[in-house]
């Protein structure tokens, strides 16, 4: 169910900077509320988000699908802390030098040559190596079909004490084609693409993403395909697309799996996860969690800090219904000594699927 929310017009906040992005923006408890401008950029915010849970990134912005004074868009919570401020590339290099940074990387022919330029002046200008972000976020983009990523959305935040931090993976409102005045609904998925104008050092974005081959994102393809299975067909077919046809390079090696049974408030019972990684750091992770021995990357569910030290975690059902969707998935489970819960820190070994009788 969509929730619907209601801001009144003093809420709303003009935007600095833009390109093909929502621009009916709103303001409130520490939220922003994105009308949708050009098609169904919000659902497209919603869904990038919601595959990013699926992958072993944890630094991203979590946008909410919603209606907004009746206006399909979404919501998400302010990423600064306290005095933060975001300052993007863009806005970086004016500061820095005064001049266009769109304008400055042309003069190099080579994509790599752009790449290398930016990635010196970040570093100079604040003391950040910003590859492996860079990087995750343009391939990223090839992945989910993004042509809007310019240089006000790739961004840096600084501190109150002047020194400065990564921004999360932001801005996801282009992806899957969801501005309708440029990829209209009659066109076929092979029209849509040939019609892509990538950015923001080619109109190429495997030429983009192939300048760092260090750089990965890897994705869990069954939680992928479950997270998929909830969206209108011709998405599901925009989507899993390119994660077919760029599998080698996102599908997630096979590791240990771990059912989390998460109570979200602490106390009642709660939604069934599905954990990928190390069992040891699980722990570790887990014993952090209950002590409150992290400040920094607290949260008050344990499924959100799970993902904020690097695990992949997807949510694979409601409690009632976790045994017919474990079921589905085919590994064979006793729910009462294999299912792990926060409360007793008891951890089972990788979840074997079962063999099939010949």
């Amino acid at each position: 169910m969509i929730k619907s929310y209601t801001l009144e017009e003093r809420f709303r906040r003009a935007v600095g900077f833009q390109s093909l992005g929502m621009t009916n923006k709103f303001f409130k408890d520490n939220y922003w509320y994105k009308q949708n401008d050009k098609g169904y950029e919000g659902k497209s915010e919603s869904l990038c988000s919601k595959l990013l849970e699926c992958s072993d990134i944890s630094n991203y912005v979590s946008y909410e699908e919603c209606l907004i004074n009746d206006v399909p868009g979404c919501r998400s919570m302010n990423m600064l802390n306290g005095e933060e401020t975001l300052i993007t590339f863009s806005r970086l290099y004016q500061l820095a030098y005064g001049g266009d940074l769109k304008l400055k990387i042309n003069t190099y022919s080579q994509v790599s040559d752009r790449i290398e330029y930016v990635l010196d002046f970040v570093y100079e200008y604040t003391a950040l190596d910003v590859r492996e972000y860079l990087g995750r976020v343009l391939k990223f983009d090839m992945l989910t079909y993004d042509v809007d990523r310019h240089f006000n959305n790739l961004a840096v935040i600084k501190r109150a004490d002047n020194s400065y931090r990564e921004a999360p993976m932001f801005d996801f409102g282009a992806s899957f084609f969801s501005m309708q005045h440029v990829f209209t609904e009659d066109m076929s998925l092979d029209e849509k693409i040939s019609k892509m104008t990538p950015q923001p050092f080619s109109s190429s974005f495997e030429e983009q993403a192939a300048c760092f081959p260090d750089v990965s994102i890897k994705f869990d393809y069954a939680a992928v395909q479950r997270i998929l299975k909830d969206e209108p067909e011709e998405l599901q077919g925009i989507a899993w697309h390119n994660f077919e046809k760029y599998e080698h390079e996102f599908r997630k090696p096979l590791e240990n799996k771990y059912y989390v049974r998460v109570n979200k408030d602490r106390g009642r019972e709660g939604a069934i996860y599905l954990v990928c990684g190390d069992s040891e750091k699980l722990n570790l992770a887990f014993d952090e969690w209950q002590r409150g021995v992290s400040p920094d990357v607290m949260s008050g569910n344990v499924d959100d800090y799970l993902r904020k030290s690097g695990f992949s975690v997807c949510q694979i059902s409601s409690s009632g219904e976790t045994a017919e969707a474990i079921e589905d998935m085919g590994y064979d489970i006793d729910l009462d000594t294999h299912i792990v819960y926060k409360n007793n820190l008891h951890f089972e070994p990788e979840l074997e699927k079962p063999e099939k009788n010949l």
